[in-house]
């Protein structure tokens, strides 16, 4: 089952010019919106931080069009779109790190200007192609010491697939049967 939250914010409150010194400021935003989803207990052993700066990403033509299949380093992600206009540029979900469906697709979420969606690190995602425009997001990984001490985070299961991996969950750089399942891009393999 796959579990992701949104919520709005408010532009008036959190104005962002740029990455660099802001992640504290941020920290409240992700404490008082994280407590109060349900999906986030699981992490909620202990404080939940934004321990590491912010980082902005850009999608667009001639640049970066999107972002391969992978996880995060973080305990809970937020991922806030700042816009511009753009088309295209779907966040695939898939299963969870060590879990039967890693490679399963189980979500499509399309990014809307002022949404921040808000998800697991080890939950697997990669962003589609843009088609068209610019987009622009803000990422803010948290962490909580408390949760990575735990066995859970520690020694986590990783248990045989259930069957093949979905196209869409199948990433070039993280695994090594990628040329099984799509076909290598730019002529060379990893």
């Amino acid at each position: 089952m796959f579990v992701a939250s949104c919520i709005t914010v408010s532009w008036a409150v959190y104005t962002v010019s740029a990455c660099v010194g802001v992640s504290q400021n941020l920290g409240y935003l992700t404490l008082g919106s994280l407590r109060r989803i349900p999906l986030f207990r699981a992490v909620d052993q202990g404080p939940l931080l934004a321990e590491t700066p912010c980082c902005k990403v850009r999608y667009r033509s001639g640049e970066d069009l999107g972002l391969d299949m992978h996880t995060d380093d973080s305990d809970v992600t937020m991922n806030l779109c700042l816009g511009l206009e753009f088309a295209g540029a779907g966040l695939q979900f898939c299963g969870m790190v060590g879990a039967t469906d890693h490679r399963k697709h189980c979500y499509t979420y399309y990014h809307k200007k002022g949404t921040c969606v808000i998800h697991l690190g080890r939950r697997r995602h990669g962003a589609d192609d843009i088609t068209s425009g610019e987009r622009l997001n803000l990422i803010l990984w948290n962490h909580s010491s408390t949760y990575r001490a735990s066995d859970e985070s520690e020694n986590p299961d990783y248990l045989i697939e259930e069957g093949p991996p979905d196209a869409v969950c199948v990433s070039y750089t993280h695994d090594r049967d990628f040329g099984n399942f799509k076909v290598w891009a730019w002529g060379f393999r990893v």
